[in-house]
């Protein structure tokens, strides 16, 4: 009921039109048409159709799931902070806007002398990095791998690792896991 009542606002707000204007060509009250967009009144079929027909709009775009572009944005001032509580050194942002889709999106902040964990950790699913800055020792089970600035991997599934900054600068990963870890 609510998202129907948006989805009118939004549809009203993009003609420039007022309350008043949209409900004098549908023959509702401006009251009535409120409270619709508000979502405490839900239109009757006939009022939804007239409704859309004066926004000169299918009906089917007041069903559509809200997916609004900004909740596919994340900005740089509003990453959520993923911390390792044993090894709060290691900071992760996570660059997609939640954990809620098929793939996790971060940027894991390493300084220098740390290690993204203790022991070599998994992941259920595959795992691909990028080295945005400095170096970084991927220890892959029992191989050690140096990845340098612009480089990438890719960790299968399951398979044991972690990150080790041997330098004496911080290095920064961006990586993606499928299916989301955190």
């Amino acid at each position: 009921m609510e998202s129907i009542g948006k989805r009118i606002k939004l549809e009203r707000s993009k003609k420039g039109w007022t309350l008043n204007t949209l409900s004098l060509k549908v023959g509702i009250t401006s009251s009535l048409l409120s409270q619709i967009e508000k979502g405490k009144a839900s239109p009757s079929i006939k009022s939804l159709r007239l409704i859309s027909q004066a926004l000169d709009v299918p009906m089917f775009t007041f069903f559509l799931e809200e997916n609004s572009n900004d909740a596919l944005v994340v900005r740089k001032d509003q990453r959520k902070i993923i911390s390792n509580p044993k090894m709060n050194q290691v900071s992760y942002e996570l660059l997609s806007p939640d954990l809620k889709s098929d793939i996790e999106f971060a940027l894991m902040s390493v300084p220098a002398g740390t290690a993204s964990s203790e022991e070599l950790m998994e992941h259920l699913g595959e795992e691909a990095a990028f080295v945005m800055k400095g170096t970084i020792q991927l220890e892959l089970e029992a191989e050690k791998i140096e990845l340098f600035q612009g480089d990438s991997v890719k960790i299968p599934k399951r398979v044991k690792h972690r990150w080790v900054n041997h330098s004496t600068k911080d290095s920064e990963i961006v990586f993606a896991i499928t299916p989301p870890s955190f």
